[in-house]
């Protein structure tokens, strides 16, 4: 176990986050890009079987974002998930490949949350590949593994902690 007795300096503390009314009811289908931001006032589930494609753009998720086993998540060109509220949740079974933006004040972030709580992302008998940085500087990480766990690819992860699952 490593244990940090100093503060550290959050490196994207000054990046603005996107600014958004939480109104209205979720596009359809999920992942197209409606606006910017793309706003989902409530929860957001991609279910078993579900393929979403994300579209490059910024998807603010009001409530949260589960994406469930045996759901399939792409979006290379480009995408920001920030998680306004909720809790972010993604399967061991998933498969998830993002890709985040290389312009903009948010540039390199794939998945911002913007609340304390417990953020789960995991892996399966495939690689979980989130191109950027996740960004829950206020929020505990698990980074979680299945029996036939793979790998999880994360360019940068902030967070307040961060636990490794098997």
């Amino acid at each position: 176990s490593t244990t940090l007795t100093e503060a550290l300096i959050d490196p994207l503390s000054s990046t603005p986050a996107p600014t958004t009314a939480c109104t209205g009811t979720n596009p359809t289908p999920t992942g197209l890009a409606t606006g910017d931001p793309t706003v989902y006032p409530q929860a957001v589930t991609i279910a078993t079987g579900e393929n979403v494609v994300f579209d490059a753009g910024r998807y603010v998720f009001c409530q949260g974002l589960t994406i469930q086993t045996g759901a399939t998540v792409t979006g290379t060109g480009g995408v920001l998930l920030y998680v306004k509220g909720g809790t972010v949740d993604i399967s061991p079974g998933a498969s998830v490949e993002l890709g985040a933006a290389n312009t903009g004040d948010q540039r390199n972030i794939i998945i911002w949350v913007a609340t304390a709580q417990t953020v789960k992302i995991g892996t399966g008998d495939h690689v979980t590949r989130l191109g950027g940085t996740v960004y829950a500087p206020t929020s505990k990480v698990q980074l979680i593994g299945s029996a036939n766990a793979t790998a999880i690819n994360v360019g940068t992860l902030v967070a307040q902690t961060v636990e490794i699952q098997s």
